[in-house]
């Protein structure tokens, strides 16, 4: 008997879902034409049984951003009834499947994804177009215990991408790296890359980076592009003597 907390207890036959935020996000990933620019830009698998692209990646999207941080958790979108219904999701391929079509994808879905990533960039940068153009890149370290993992100077095994995203935002792109590459590691090389993923005719205003940036040849090379540097530095006897 129910005497101490003032509501009621009862049992529902309705669909529930503990991932109210995710719905949203899923709307919002259709919202911007994601279905139709993923099974677009990806190749389709000729068997005629297979999954479309987008019946990949979108469930699998849904599992990382609701907290899934190994490939068996696409079993929680999976049994995810409420979830499934309200984004209309008719079938999610199993964790060995997704597994089986990333491994398969290779070098070529990498250039898929990147061309993807250029058309939401067109989009995004007109949203900002009166704003400065600043890139901010960085290394940041992803914890893994596969056989295959490198150990990183934080001791712990995993992989270390360089990540850049524009006006503290959006990501314009990604080099994946083994954890015990290190952060200083081709940086300039990174920059350009990033650059390439600009439409034409637009550039950056600014880069900033952290002490793994304090390089000469970035320096170089932001003098003669005609882009502001922001770097963090030692502040060791020469940095004093060039602020005074």
């Amino acid at each position: 008997m129910q005497t101490i907390l003032n509501f009621k207890i009862e049992t529902t036959s309705e669909k529930l879902t503990p991932r109210t935020g995710v719905v949203i996000f899923g709307e919002y990933l259709k919202g911007l034409d994601f279905k139709n620019i993923i099974n677009t830009e990806i190749v389709v698998s000729k068997h005629h049984k297979a999954y479309n692209p987008f019946e990949y990646i979108y469930p699998l999207i849904l599992m990382l951003h609701s907290g899934g941080r190994v490939i068996d958790d696409i079993k929680e979108i999976r049994m995810d009834e409420a979830l499934k219904t309200i984004l209309k999701i008719d079938k999610i391929p199993t964790a060995d499947a997704i597994l089986k079509y990333l491994h398969k994808m290779g070098t070529d879905g990498k250039e898929s994804i990147r061309n993807i990533n250029k058309k939401y960039i067109k989009k995004f940068l007109k949203s900002i177009k009166n704003e400065e153009l600043i890139l901010d890149i960085d290394a940041t370290f992803i914890e893994a215990h596969k056989n295959t993992t490198k150990y990183s100077y934080k001791g712990e095994p995993g992989y270390m991408p360089m990540v850049g995203h524009i006006n503290n935002g959006y990501v314009i792109d990604v080099d994946f790296r083994d954890g015990n590459v290190a952060p200083a590691s081709k940086n300039l090389e990174f920059i350009k890359q990033c650059v390439l993923q600009l439409p034409v005719g637009k550039k950056f205003d600014r880069i900033r980076i952290d002490s793994a940036g304090y390089q000469a040849k970035i320096f170089n090379y932001c003098d003669e592009q005609n882009i502001k540097l922001t770097v963090s530095a030692p502040l060791d006897t020469s940095i004093q003597l060039m602020l005074r």
